[in-house]
Protein backbone atom coordinates (compact mmCIF):
# COMPACT_ATOMS: atom_id res chain seq x y z
CA UNK A 1 0.00 0.00 0.00
CA UNK A 2 0.65 3.35 -1.33
CA UNK A 3 -0.51 5.62 2.01
CA UNK A 4 -0.57 4.88 5.47
CA UNK A 5 -2.05 7.23 8.38
CA UNK A 6 0.66 8.31 11.28
CA UNK A 7 -0.77 8.10 14.84
CA UNK A 8 2.32 10.11 15.65
CA UNK A 9 2.15 12.99 13.24
CA UNK A 10 -1.76 12.26 12.71
CA UNK A 11 -1.29 12.79 9.13
CA UNK A 12 -1.77 10.24 6.45
CA UNK A 13 1.80 9.98 4.26
CA UNK A 14 4.23 8.09 2.17
CA UNK A 15 6.57 5.79 2.82
CA UNK A 16 9.10 8.05 1.85
CA UNK A 17 7.88 11.04 3.74
CA UNK A 18 7.45 9.05 6.99
CA UNK A 19 11.08 7.83 6.23
CA UNK A 20 12.13 12.06 5.87
CA UNK A 21 10.34 12.46 9.56
CA UNK A 22 12.05 9.37 11.42
CA UNK A 23 15.11 11.15 9.81
CA UNK A 24 14.39 14.45 11.54
CA UNK A 25 13.21 12.38 15.06
CA UNK A 26 9.55 13.57 14.59
CA UNK A 27 8.54 10.09 13.94
CA UNK A 28 10.00 7.17 16.56
CA UNK A 29 8.07 4.32 15.92
CA UNK A 30 7.97 2.49 12.76
CA UNK A 31 4.83 0.75 14.07
CA UNK A 32 2.94 3.44 14.75
CA UNK A 33 0.68 3.47 11.47
CA UNK A 34 -2.25 2.07 10.12
CA UNK A 35 -4.37 2.20 6.81
CA UNK A 36 -6.29 5.15 6.27
CA UNK A 37 -9.59 3.64 5.17
CA UNK A 38 -10.04 0.18 7.74
CA UNK A 39 -7.49 1.18 10.37
CA UNK A 40 -5.26 -2.33 9.87
CA UNK A 41 -1.85 -2.00 11.87
CA UNK A 42 0.72 -0.92 9.11
CA UNK A 43 4.70 -1.04 9.94
CA UNK A 44 7.24 0.69 8.22
CA UNK A 45 9.89 -1.30 6.46
CA UNK A 46 13.10 0.20 6.58
CA UNK A 47 12.53 3.25 8.35
CA UNK A 48 15.22 2.73 10.98
CA UNK A 49 18.04 2.17 8.10
CA UNK A 50 20.56 3.73 6.16
CA UNK A 51 19.85 3.51 2.14
CA UNK A 52 22.99 1.85 1.40
CA UNK A 53 22.00 -0.92 4.33
CA UNK A 54 18.84 -1.71 2.56
CA UNK A 55 18.10 -4.64 0.22
CA UNK A 56 15.02 -2.86 -1.04
CA UNK A 57 13.58 1.08 -0.43
CA UNK A 58 11.44 2.11 2.58
CA UNK A 59 7.87 0.70 1.69
CA UNK A 60 4.69 -0.24 4.18
CA UNK A 61 3.91 -3.38 5.46
CA UNK A 62 0.32 -5.05 6.97
CA UNK A 63 0.81 -6.20 10.58
CA UNK A 64 -2.88 -7.68 10.23
CA UNK A 65 -5.48 -7.75 7.17
CA UNK A 66 -7.45 -5.18 5.46
CA UNK A 67 -10.99 -5.34 6.78
CA UNK A 68 -12.85 -6.80 3.68
CA UNK A 69 -14.85 -3.76 2.76
CA UNK A 70 -11.31 -1.56 2.42
CA UNK A 71 -10.80 -0.57 -0.63
CA UNK A 72 -7.07 -1.69 -0.04
CA UNK A 73 -8.60 -5.01 0.64
CA UNK A 74 -9.10 -5.53 -2.87
CA UNK A 75 -5.84 -4.22 -4.41
CA UNK A 76 -3.71 -6.26 -2.57
CA UNK A 77 -5.84 -9.64 -3.13
CA UNK A 78 -4.86 -8.71 -7.04
CA UNK A 79 -1.04 -7.89 -6.07
CA UNK A 80 1.56 -9.91 -4.19
CA UNK A 81 -0.28 -10.80 -1.38
CA UNK A 82 -0.17 -8.21 1.37
CA UNK A 83 -1.68 -10.02 4.75
CA UNK A 84 1.51 -12.60 4.29
CA UNK A 85 3.93 -9.67 4.85
CA UNK A 86 5.13 -8.66 1.90
CA UNK A 87 4.11 -4.98 0.44
CA UNK A 88 2.47 -4.70 -2.28
CA UNK A 89 3.92 -2.89 -5.79
CA UNK A 90 2.96 0.80 -6.44
CA UNK A 91 -0.46 1.19 -8.72
CA UNK A 92 0.37 2.47 -11.78
CA UNK A 93 -1.21 5.87 -12.00
CA UNK A 94 -0.91 9.31 -13.91
CA UNK A 95 -0.56 11.40 -10.68
CA UNK A 96 1.81 13.99 -11.29
CA UNK A 97 4.20 14.11 -8.37
CA UNK A 98 5.74 17.53 -6.98
CA UNK A 99 9.23 18.34 -6.48
CA UNK A 100 9.93 21.47 -4.12
CA UNK A 101 13.12 23.51 -4.47
CA UNK A 102 12.56 25.08 -1.34
CA UNK A 103 10.97 24.03 2.10
CA UNK A 104 8.82 25.98 3.60
CA UNK A 105 8.35 27.41 7.25
CA UNK A 106 5.32 24.26 7.74
CA UNK A 107 8.13 21.92 5.97
CA UNK A 108 8.04 18.34 6.85
CA UNK A 109 11.92 19.06 8.71
CA UNK A 110 10.76 21.88 10.50
CA UNK A 111 7.36 20.79 11.90
CA UNK A 112 6.78 19.50 15.56
CA UNK A 113 4.65 16.61 16.10
CA UNK A 114 1.23 17.83 17.06
CA UNK A 115 0.11 17.46 20.47
CA UNK A 116 -3.45 16.07 20.30
CA UNK A 117 -6.48 18.09 21.84
CA UNK A 118 -7.58 16.77 24.96
CA UNK A 119 -11.48 17.22 23.54
CA UNK A 120 -11.04 15.51 20.62
CA UNK A 121 -10.50 11.79 20.40
CA UNK A 122 -7.88 10.07 18.30
CA UNK A 123 -10.84 8.84 16.44
CA UNK A 124 -12.11 12.38 15.08
CA UNK A 125 -8.47 13.61 14.44
CA UNK A 126 -8.20 10.80 11.83
CA UNK A 127 -11.37 10.98 10.44
CA UNK A 128 -10.51 14.65 9.70
CA UNK A 129 -7.16 13.80 8.31
CA UNK A 130 -8.78 11.03 6.08
CA UNK A 131 -11.30 13.93 4.95
CA UNK A 132 -8.12 16.15 3.92
CA UNK A 133 -6.49 13.14 2.28
CA UNK A 134 -9.70 12.22 -0.02
CA UNK A 135 -10.48 15.89 -0.88
CA UNK A 136 -7.52 16.35 -2.53
CA UNK A 137 -7.45 13.31 -4.40
CA UNK A 138 -6.73 9.84 -1.95
CA UNK A 139 -4.69 7.69 -2.92
CA UNK A 140 -3.91 9.86 -6.51
CA UNK A 141 -2.94 12.87 -4.62
CA UNK A 142 0.31 14.35 -5.20
CA UNK A 143 3.26 13.04 -3.53
CA UNK A 144 5.15 15.99 -2.91
CA UNK A 145 8.83 15.66 -2.41
CA UNK A 146 11.55 17.98 -1.03
CA UNK A 147 14.38 15.91 -1.10
CA UNK A 148 16.24 14.03 -4.25
CA UNK A 149 15.87 10.33 -2.52
CA UNK A 150 12.02 10.03 -2.47
CA UNK A 151 12.22 10.85 -6.17
CA UNK A 152 15.43 8.70 -6.79
CA UNK A 153 13.46 5.78 -4.49
CA UNK A 154 10.25 6.50 -6.94
CA UNK A 155 11.83 6.89 -10.41
CA UNK A 156 13.34 2.55 -9.24
CA UNK A 157 9.97 1.79 -7.80
CA UNK A 158 8.84 2.39 -11.54
CA UNK A 159 11.49 0.66 -13.09
CA UNK A 160 10.93 -2.50 -10.94
CA UNK A 161 7.34 -2.22 -10.99
CA UNK A 162 7.89 -2.22 -14.82
CA UNK A 163 6.12 1.16 -15.36
CA UNK A 164 7.15 3.58 -18.41
CA UNK A 165 9.22 6.46 -16.77
CA UNK A 166 8.34 8.65 -19.66
CA UNK A 167 4.46 8.48 -18.56
CA UNK A 168 5.03 9.04 -14.94
CA UNK A 169 5.79 12.65 -14.64
CA UNK A 170 7.66 15.46 -11.74
CA UNK A 171 6.20 18.78 -11.45
CA UNK A 172 8.54 21.02 -10.98
CA UNK A 173 8.17 24.71 -10.84
CA UNK A 174 4.66 24.22 -12.57
CA UNK A 175 6.37 22.48 -14.96
CA UNK A 176 6.05 18.74 -15.82
CA UNK A 177 8.61 16.69 -17.13
CA UNK A 178 9.51 12.97 -17.03
CA UNK A 179 11.25 10.91 -14.70
CA UNK A 180 13.09 9.56 -17.61
CA UNK A 181 14.18 12.98 -18.73
CA UNK A 182 14.28 14.37 -15.24
CA UNK A 183 17.36 11.67 -14.21
CA UNK A 184 20.15 11.71 -16.59
CA UNK A 185 23.41 9.39 -16.02
CA UNK A 186 26.62 10.59 -16.63
CA UNK A 187 28.03 8.54 -19.21
CA UNK A 188 29.71 10.16 -21.97
CA UNK A 189 27.47 13.03 -22.99
CA UNK A 190 29.09 16.21 -24.59
CA UNK A 191 28.84 19.15 -21.72
CA UNK A 192 27.03 21.39 -24.77
CA UNK A 193 24.31 18.71 -25.33
CA UNK A 194 22.93 18.17 -21.75
CA UNK A 195 19.68 19.97 -20.79
CA UNK A 196 20.22 24.15 -19.88
CA UNK A 197 18.58 23.20 -16.55
CA UNK A 198 19.50 21.67 -13.15
CA UNK A 199 18.58 17.53 -13.78
CA UNK A 200 19.47 14.74 -11.42
CA UNK A 201 22.82 13.16 -12.65
CA UNK A 202 23.83 10.19 -11.10
CA UNK A 203 26.20 6.98 -11.74
CA UNK A 204 29.13 5.59 -10.00
CA UNK A 205 31.12 7.03 -7.91
CA UNK A 206 34.05 7.35 -6.01
CA UNK A 207 34.29 9.43 -2.77
CA UNK A 208 37.33 11.32 -1.08
CA UNK A 209 38.39 12.61 1.94
CA UNK A 210 40.39 15.64 1.29
CA UNK A 211 43.16 16.88 3.83
CA UNK A 212 40.70 19.63 5.13
CA UNK A 213 38.53 16.99 6.15
CA UNK A 214 35.87 17.60 3.27
CA UNK A 215 34.37 14.94 0.88
CA UNK A 216 34.48 15.02 -2.86
CA UNK A 217 32.50 12.71 -4.76
CA UNK A 218 33.56 12.29 -8.33
CA UNK A 219 31.79 9.69 -10.94
CA UNK A 220 33.36 7.06 -12.52
CA UNK A 221 32.32 8.06 -15.59
CA UNK A 222 33.26 10.94 -18.03
CA UNK A 223 31.60 13.88 -19.53
CA UNK A 224 32.38 15.50 -22.83
CA UNK A 225 34.48 19.27 -23.47
CA UNK A 226 35.06 20.10 -26.91
CA UNK A 227 36.58 16.22 -26.57
CA UNK A 228 38.25 15.84 -23.42
CA UNK A 229 37.15 13.37 -21.51
CA UNK A 230 36.17 14.54 -17.48
CA UNK A 231 34.97 12.72 -14.80
CA UNK A 232 32.55 15.67 -13.15
CA UNK A 233 32.76 15.67 -9.59
CA UNK A 234 30.42 17.35 -6.22
CA UNK A 235 32.59 18.81 -3.22
CA UNK A 236 30.76 18.34 0.00
CA UNK A 237 31.50 20.91 2.98
CA UNK A 238 31.66 18.18 6.12
CA UNK A 239 30.69 21.81 8.09
CA UNK A 240 27.80 22.06 5.81
CA UNK A 241 26.49 18.55 5.76
CA UNK A 242 26.59 18.46 9.50
CA UNK A 243 24.55 22.29 10.06
CA UNK A 244 22.04 21.11 7.36
CA UNK A 245 21.18 18.28 10.34
CA UNK A 246 22.16 15.50 8.05
CA UNK A 247 25.19 13.65 10.15
CA UNK A 248 24.26 10.14 8.48
CA UNK A 249 25.23 11.38 5.18
CA UNK A 250 28.86 12.46 6.69
CA UNK A 251 28.59 8.69 8.17
CA UNK A 252 27.75 7.16 4.81
CA UNK A 253 30.75 9.73 3.05
CA UNK A 254 32.75 8.74 5.95
CA UNK A 255 32.55 4.58 5.05
CA UNK A 256 32.85 4.89 1.62
CA UNK A 257 35.98 7.01 1.60
CA UNK A 258 37.46 4.05 2.64
CA UNK A 259 37.39 2.30 -0.25
CA UNK A 260 39.29 3.11 -3.75
CA UNK A 261 36.63 1.72 -5.63
CA UNK A 262 33.27 3.36 -7.07
CA UNK A 263 31.08 1.18 -4.64
CA UNK A 264 28.75 3.85 -4.33
CA UNK A 265 25.90 5.42 -6.66
CA UNK A 266 25.48 9.35 -6.50
CA UNK A 267 22.57 11.74 -7.40
CA UNK A 268 22.76 14.90 -7.79
CA UNK A 269 20.24 17.74 -8.60
CA UNK A 270 22.40 20.03 -10.38
CA UNK A 271 23.85 22.02 -13.92
CA UNK A 272 27.00 20.47 -14.70
CA UNK A 273 29.74 23.43 -15.91
CA UNK A 274 33.66 23.48 -17.11
CA UNK A 275 36.28 25.44 -15.05
CA UNK A 276 39.59 25.21 -16.10
CA UNK A 277 40.02 21.67 -17.06
CA UNK A 278 37.09 20.08 -14.17
CA UNK A 279 33.60 19.52 -14.64
CA UNK A 280 32.01 20.48 -11.03
CA UNK A 281 27.83 20.51 -10.14
CA UNK A 282 27.80 22.60 -7.37
CA UNK A 283 24.82 21.74 -4.72
CA UNK A 284 22.12 24.91 -3.68
CA UNK A 285 21.47 22.35 -0.37
CA UNK A 286 22.16 18.86 0.49
CA UNK A 287 18.43 18.05 0.03
CA UNK A 288 19.65 17.66 -3.76
CA UNK A 289 22.32 15.10 -2.82
CA UNK A 290 21.83 11.43 -2.21
CA UNK A 291 24.27 8.50 -2.10
CA UNK A 292 23.22 4.69 -2.49
CA UNK A 293 25.01 1.06 -2.55
CA UNK A 294 25.87 0.15 -6.15
CA UNK A 295 23.84 -3.09 -7.17
CA UNK A 296 25.83 -5.41 -8.51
Amino acid sequence: MEFAYSLELEEIMDAEEAYDHYQHQRIRDKTAFECPNCGARVTTVNLGKLRQEMKRGVHYRLVEPHAPNCPYSAASTAGAGEGKGEASRPFKSERVDVFHLERPQATPTQRKVKPKPEAEPAEKTKEKAVAVWRAKGGTESPRNYYSISGLVSRYFQLDLASDEPDLQKIKLANWPIAYREFFCPVNEQPLDRLSGYPRIYWGKAFINQLANGDYQARFAQHLLYRGEEIKPSVYLRAEKIEQSGKSHLLKKLKDYAKSHRPEATVFVYSKPYYNKGYINLNLANFDFFDLREVEE
